[in-house]
């Protein structure tokens, strides 16, 4: 069985309030990522075992579904071992909103533990560059479309909790709708590996001109 869905990451740092880190690229592209922090929010943390279940109602393109959970952020979400709680500049605990944008609603959904832990960990490093970020307008990372394998084994399935329908008002719509495309503050989730290749790049030219700079001046000195 296979669940295909684009992930969204919600919360915060020292110094801004919730806001959506990661969104799907298509409500990216309108101005609308934020609206996720509204729909998903509200719920408290979610218990072990369980997910919760959205629909949101009133995008151009058609409903969706939410399926996410909500958990105390800890410095393991930045990628360190350490499980000590984040706080914000006021020293209140810092909540962490991780889960998938499904196409359509009246969905039977069936997601398991290592399906969020694959979500979690493809978000990880966004989040931690969030976390650093003291820009004045931090930026929404845009997610793809992902096609997860749910393991065919009903005792591992998450228990399913409904909210209500959450419908998008009209007004906030129609206000996105004069908003340019272009003027989205959103950027591609970053491949790491990539980075990885521009990094060794940059080090590989450092140390060819370095190499030349030696050369040159042995030349120099061998007149």
């Amino acid at each position: 069985m296979n669940i295909q869905g684009w992930p969204f990451l919600i919360s915060r740092n020292k110094t801004y309030e919730y806001r959506a880190v990661v969104a799907p690229q298509f409500l990216c592209d309108v101005d609308l990522s934020d609206i996720l922090t509204e729909a998903s929010g509200g719920t408290g943390v979610t218990d072990r075992g369980w997910v919760v279940y959205r629909q949101m109602r009133g995008l151009r393109r058609g409903d969706v579904t939410l399926i996410f959970r909500v958990v105390l952020a800890t410095e393991r979400h930045l990628g360190l071992r350490s499980k000590e709680l984040l706080y914000d500049q006021h020293y209140r605990p810092i909540y962490l909103t991780e889960g998938l944008v499904l196409e359509g609603v009246g969905l039977d959904v069936c997601i398991t533990d290592d399906n969020f832990n694959f979500i979690h960990h493809r978000m990880q490093d966004t989040f931690r560059l969030f976390w650093e970020s003291i820009a004045n307008t931090p930026k929404t990372y845009s997610s793809q479309s992902l096609n997860l394998k749910v393991e065919d084994d009903e005792s591992k399935y998450l228990k399913v909790k409904t909210m209500p329908p959450f419908d998008i008002p009209t007004q906030i719509q129609e206000a996105r709708d004069n908003v340019l495309i272009g003027n989205a503050t959103s950027s591609a989730l970053p491949d790491h590996g990539m980075e990885e290749s521009k990094r060794l790049t940059v080090l590989i030219g450092g140390a060819l001109a370095a190499a030349a700079l030696l050369l040159g001046y042995i030349l120099f000195k061998g007149r």
